[in-house]
């Protein structure tokens, strides 16, 4: 159902391609965004919060995996999902 329910969204949504809400995705941040986007550089887009805790871990994807990413584009500090 739930899956479902992300696919249905995903269909609808203008912008969003993927939806990936699974222990250690942050992990593989370069691997999903290559998939979607090839080599193209990429952004990383979040709120204040969630880059304290994903951060290293997101940077660490895109080196490791020899991709290129610019400077993170960060919210906050009080964002939002209406915003």
């Amino acid at each position: 159902m739930e899956e479902q329910l992300f696919e249905e969204a995903l269909g609808a949504a203008r912008d969003t391609r993927l939806v990936a809400a699974e222990g250690g995705i942050r992990h593989r941040a370069a691997s999903e965004f290559a998939s979607l986007f090839g080599s193209q550089p990429a952004v990383v887009v979040t709120d204040q919060n969630t880059f304290e805790v994903a951060r290293r871990d997101v940077q660490a994807s895109f080196r490791l995996a020899g991709h290129e990413s610019v400077e993170p584009f960060v919210f906050g500090p009080h964002v939002y999902a209406d915003y």
